[in-house]
């Protein structure tokens, strides 16, 4: 992305690939279980972190 001459705070924190999004019944994507999903993920890091 910084060759192509994005600004670099324009970059993403972080990229998380995944299988599938999660979607609702008409077929959108489920940004509920997506905000869900996200803090799971920071919980679980910042527990690993703090064991460390």
């Amino acid at each position: 992305m910084e060759r192509a001459g994005i600004a670099r705070f324009k970059l993403p924190e972080r990229l998380v690939i995944v299988d599938e999004l999660a979607a609702t019944k008409v077929g959108k994507i489920d940004k509920k279980a997506l905000q869900t999903d996200i803090t799971q993920r920071f919980e679980t890091e910042s527990r690993d972190q703090h064991r460390r």
